[in-house]
């Protein structure tokens, strides 16, 4: 008996032991599942458990005093038990575990309760063994490895026990969509709409991260399971819009993308200028402005910019222009300019062209300016047609007087060609012109140019005569008065002129038609000397002149050795009053000439109104002796009464008043002298010279300076020569001027003047032309 008491204590100590060794772990997952209304279960061992069952009073022992003592059954040994978990489904919203409950003996306990917790110990799931002991428990786990403690608790008659599960949670690979704008051009708003769902089509939390070409845009938080946002790129060509879902505890990450085309932008060239009606020699300002297809200035890029044929590199500046000034030139007749914009990355080609028309303007000039001038005078009539101050080459001009064309010997009318700007044409005035101021008009006009017209007025002066006679000497009362009336070319008139003569107080009348004189005149004149005046009357081609000689009335004949002398335009000669009571007078008188004049020298020597032969005579001025050729003095025989010189004044005649003086001397009557005023004027002068064109770099000015007489003048003269204000002095003894210009002339017109300087011999002169550099 007690060995069997010995043997069922063992048991139990042995049965209490295991039952205390049951472990408890946590979990550390942080997802959980309400333990509220956790099922319960009735763990009542059944007959079918491997339990022993004893009375509610045991036996243990008896004490000394043959007491017996007893366990209550609620101290008997529990059964232990075992649980274990595998894992079924491991994905999240889809994860559960098999738990089997047993005891030692591999005996299944139904409606045991059953508690899951997390790596917190927090209890996240219960379930109940069914009557195999088993139990699918479904989880809501969060992705990843997770660790979950799987425990019974026990009850009266098991013992708790746990275990440790690890599951490899795996994340729900969510669905992303992506749409972008496309194409679009450079810049161009483009929409990116991204959305993430799960597996049921349900929207998922998190945020996307939007990438264009993997440069993040940004990090948008998903609303309702999307996100927008909007880019621009400014590169053309293909590119990826990337968007990526970042995932968390419970989804994966995932990404997708869309390509998107970027188109370069259209451009447009726009042309304008500063002047639409441009002239030749005008700068024109070209500017050529690129733009886009948004009307945007584009910087930086190369443009072609040709111009009349000739092309120029370019490059926009920060407000996409670009500006080239151009000059017309004289063969250009428009402004014809293309602009060429080639494709770059970003933007496409373009080309524009604009023609702008030149405006054909003549300005004309007559060079000839307001002039005098006089019937039979031959002068160059000059116009200059420029366009903007270039000449122009071609077209015709017409010169006209008083509204009528000039025309040539057959009556066409004159046509002058243009060359390098100027219209040169020499005109004889008619005599028929008369003398008044006349309008001289220039009519150009060509393909090109209208027609334009300019005027000058041109005075039409009377010819200055002057007459030509010698001392008349007659022996009866028929007295032929010759005389020549000239002009101041001493070219006789040719124009009908009345003449007036008047001998000893009495006038007489004629016309002539050549200037010529010779009229008889019938008048009873006692011996002596009598004052003759002639008088040319003015008319419209010739200005008046009068001139005074003397007749001189003697029985005898009288002979001279009078040289006819043609006067200077300003020469007079004035002769002396017929003297009584002394013995000399000097018929000259005094007189006004010019150096080359010849002037007939008369000395009148008498006695009580009665001439003296013999003698001789000396004419001295300033008190020296005229000479002859061979440097001797000129020594007058008298003869009836007169000493006559034919004296022709030298060019070494200063211009002043000098002394004329007659100095006779005889054996009768000893030394006479008598002295009158010789006065001396300058010649004039006048310059002739054409306008010049050369296309030399090398150039000369040549002139001629002529006296009154057209001859060149033989004195040592001072010329100032003006090229285009700036004065270079030179001289001249022969009349003849060849200058060089010291410097080379730009292209085009230059004002020429000449200025012969004045000197003890001839007058000063100026003239103006042109010299034109081509």
């Amino acid at each position: 008996m007690l060995n069997n008491k010995k043997t069922f204590l063992f048991f139990t100590v042995l049965i209490t032991v295991l039952f205390a060794m049951t472990i408890v772990s946590a979990t550390d997952d942080n997802d959980t599942i309400s333990n509220t209304n956790l099922p319960t279960t009735d763990e009542s061992p059944s007959a079918n458990d491997n339990v022993d069952m004893i009375s509610e009073k045991e036996k243990i022992y008896e004490n000394d005093n043959g007491g017996t003592v007893y366990k209550k059954a609620s101290d008997d040994v529990k059964i232990n038990t075992k649980i274990t978990a595998t894992p079924l489904n491991n994905k999240v919203s889809n994860t559960s575990i098999n738990v089997t409950l047993k005891t030692e003996d591999n005996k299944t306990i139904p409606k045991a309760v059953i508690s899951v917790l997390d790596r917190n110990n927090t209890l996240i799931a219960n379930a109940t063994t069914n009557v195999n002991g088993m139990s699918n428990i479904k989880l809501n786990l969060s992705g990843g490895m997770q660790s979950l403690t799987v425990k019974y608790d026990g009850n009266a008659t098991y013992n708790p026990s746990n275990t440790i599960v690890f599951i490899n949670v795996e994340k729900i690979r969510p669905a992303i969509t992506l749409t972008a704008t496309t194409p679009v051009d450079i810049n161009q708003t483009i929409t990116i709409t991204a959305t993430v769902k799960d597996a049921n089509n349900k929207p998922v939390m998190g945020n996307v991260t939007v990438r264009v070409n993997n440069d993040i845009i940004e990090t948008l938080t998903l609303s309702n399971g999307q996100i927008n946002t909007t880019t621009r790129i400014n590169r053309s060509s293909s590119h990826q819009i990337i968007a990526t879902y970042n995932g968390n505890v419970n989804y994966t990450t995932v990404t997708t993308n869309q390509t998107v085309t970027v188109n370069k932008l259209n451009t447009t060239l726009y042309i304008s200028v500063n002047n639409t009606s441009p002239r030749v020699n005008d700068k024109v300002a070209i500017t050529v402005s690129l733009k886009d297809s948004s009307d945007k200035a584009v910087a930086n890029e190369d443009v072609t910019v040709k111009i009349n044929g000739k092309s120029y590199a370019m490059t926009t500046d920060k407000n996409g222009k670009v500006i080239s000034n151009y000059t017309l030139t004289k063969s250009d007749n428009a402004v014809n300019v293309t602009a060429t914009f080639k494709s770059t990355g970003n933007y496409l080609a373009s080309k524009n062209s604009l023609d702008v028309a030149r405006k054909y303007q003549a300005d004309m000039q007559l060079l000839t300016g307001s002039f005098d001038a006089k019937p039979g005078d031959t002068v160059k009539l000059i116009a200059h047609i420029q366009d903007n101050h270039v000449d122009i080459d071609g077209g015709q001009l017409v010169f006209k007087l008083n509204g009528v064309s000039l025309r040539d010997e057959n009556g066409s009318a004159v046509i002058v060609r243009i060359r390098n700007g100027l219209a040169i044409l020499e005109y004889k005035i008619p005599d028929t012109l008369s003398a008044r101021t006349c309008e001289l008009t220039a009519v150009y006009s060509s393909n090109d140019y209208k027609r334009v017209e300019s005027s000058t007025p041109m005075t039409i002066r009377k010819y200055v005569t002057h007459i030509d006679v010698n001392p008349l000497y007659t022996t009866n009362n028929r007295i032929i008065v010759k005389a020549q009336i000239v002009d101041q070319n001493n070219q006789a008139l040719n124009k009908q002129t009345t003449v007036s003569i008047k001998l000893n107080g009495k006038s007489y009348t004629l016309n002539t038609t050549n200037g010529t004189i010779n009229h008889q005149i019938n008048q009873t004149l006692d011996n002596g000397y009598y004052n003759l005046t002639i008088i040319c009357g003015e008319n419209g081609k010739y200005l008046g002149s009068t001139v005074k000689s003397v007749v001189v009335k003697s029985s005898g004949e009288i002979k001279s050795n009078y040289v006819n002398n043609t006067l200077n335009t300003r020469t007079t000669a004035n002769s002396g009053e017929i003297k009584t009571g002394t013995i000399m007078s000097i018929l000259t008188g005094s007189s006004t000439v010019k150096p080359g004049d010849r002037l007939k020298l008369i000395a009148h020597l008498f006695e009580n109104q009665v001439d003296i032969n013999g003698g001789q005579l000396v004419f001295k001025i300033n008190g020296l002796s005229l000479k002859d050729e061979d440097n001797n003095p000129v020594i007058v025989k008298i003869r009836d009464g007169l000493g006559t010189l034919d004296y022709k004044i030298p060019d070494t005649l200063g211009a002043r008043t000098h002394n004329l003086t007659a100095v006779y001397s005889s054996g009768k009557y000893n030394r006479v002298e008598l002295s009158a005023k010789l006065t001396m004027n300058r010649l004039n002068t006048h310059i002739e010279i054409d306008p010049l064109y050369t296309s030399s770099s090398t150039n000369y000015i040549k002139a001629e300076i002529l006296d009154d007489n057209n001859q060149l003048i033989n004195k040592e003269t001072l010329i100032v020569i003006k090229i285009d204000g700036k004065s270079y002095n030179v001289t001249t003894s022969n009349g003849r001027i060849n200058f060089k210009v010291p410097s080379k002339l730009s292209k085009g017109l230059h004002q020429i003047t000449i200025i012969a300087g004045e000197n003890g011999k001839y007058i000063e002169s100026r003239k103006n032309t042109v010299l034109i550099q081509a």
